[in-house]
């Protein structure tokens, strides 16, 4: 919600990003349902189900990390060109805090006649 991305991590239209959380909490525990419920009965399905929530997930982390990167201009410094992808698939829970860091520092605010502006402090750059 702090980028305002929707579910796919694209631009979203003013409020579309306000269910993200919903939504991904409801996309979460179906996959949790679908995970015991498919152990039990198939694994082949199984496997298939964790491999597409997998890349999904890695996906995900790897638009919004770039995302993240173009707006504050820092640069890959290793695997240029794929640096976003190689953490987001083998140090996923470093690229979250990495994220989560990096746009906690920015604070926006509303003007009275409703500009969405960013605090003119930006948050310290973080190389994981």
């Amino acid at each position: 919600t702090r980028l305002r991305l929707d579910w796919l991590a694209n631009d979203a239209p003013d409020g579309a990003w306000k269910g993200n959380f919903i939504r991904m909490l409801h996309l979460t525990f179906g996959y949790g349902i679908l995970y015991v419920f498919l152990s039990l009965v198939c694994s082949l399905l199984f496997n298939i189900v964790v491999f597409i929530y997998t890349v999904f997930v890695i996906y995900l982390m790897t638009v919004v990390r770039r995302r993240i990167r173009e707006r504050d201009q820092i640069r890959e410094e290793r695997c240029i060109g794929c640096e976003d992808v190689v953490c987001a698939a083998f140090c996923g829970c470093c690229t979250v805090s990495q994220m989560a860091r990096q746009t906690a520092g920015r604070r926006r605010f509303f003007t009275p006649d409703g500009l969405d502006l960013e605090s003119p402090v930006p948050a310290p750059v973080m190389h994981v």
